[in-house]
């Protein structure tokens, strides 16, 4: 396995609580991708990562993360909850995609994933992010134009910062039981807490003995995170 592209391997030092079941989760938002390959971290956290990494980077990191992690080393992940959050209306990563993109070997984002990022990106009342009880009308936050220009320069080879990969919290958690079992990474789950604001938390190690759920179970509870109540309505 090669190196991350456009990544600095260095040391990085964390400002962490515990809590949330014992899940580690940074005080401060941090971009938790550079790796020294010689340290032997006990744990290694990260925090709205996973969404901006390029096509075969996500894949990657976890597999580097595993590869350095001391006997029993956690990998603790805080992820955006696509139902609270800018990809409100975007699809979810598949199985499928997560395969084939990290099969194509891209070191930036596509030219679709650019455009659909930014015509489906959203806020609701005001704001980027919320909670389960957020009320308020939508908004797109990107004008088409705006899409258009950044798709081009995704096009051109440049790197535009979106939302690569979508997720739920039970779908994430199937996509990862899958992998594994694929034989793509080799990290388990270890800890799991449902969405809190509009963030979810998992924790995966070596160690970790997966969700406890059979395969059927996680598509089930994966499927209604689909189902809603909520009231769409958009700014006139």
């Amino acid at each position: 396995m090669g190196p991350i592209p456009n990544m600095t391997i260095s040391r990085m030092e964390f400002a962490v609580e515990y809590n949330l079941d014992g899940i580690s989760r940074p005080t401060t938002t941090t971009l938790v991708v550079k790796i020294n390959p010689n340290a032997t971290p006990s744990n290694i956290v990260s925090n709205d990562t996973m969404y901006f990494l390029d096509h075969g980077q996500q894949e990657s990191v976890v597999r580097q993360c595993a590869g350095i992690l001391r006997p029993g080393g956690v990998l603790s992940l805080a992820v955006p909850d696509r139902r609270y959050c800018f990809d409100r209306f975007r699809e979810r990563t598949s199985l499928g995609r997560v395969i084939d993109v990290l099969q194509a070997n891209r070191v930036v984002h596509s030219e679709g994933s650019v455009v659909e990022s930014h015509l489906n990106a959203v806020a609701k009342g005001g704001s980027i992010s919320w909670d389960a009880t957020k009320v308020g009308a939508f908004r797109p936050v990107h004008t088409p134009e705006e899409g258009r220009k950044r798709a081009a320069m995704a096009a051109g080879g440049e790197y535009v910062d979106v939302h690569n990969w979508v997720f739920t919290p039970n779908h994430l958690r199937l996509l990862l039981v899958d992998l594994q079992a694929l034989g793509f990474i080799g990290l388990r789950e270890l800890a799991y807490h449902e969405t809190v604001g509009s963030e979810f938390y998992i924790a995966l190690s070596r160690d970790g003995q997966g969700p406890g759920l059979p395969r059927d179970a996680l598509l089930r509870l994966s499927a209604l995170e689909l189902h809603s109540t909520e009231r769409i309505v958009f700014e006139t």
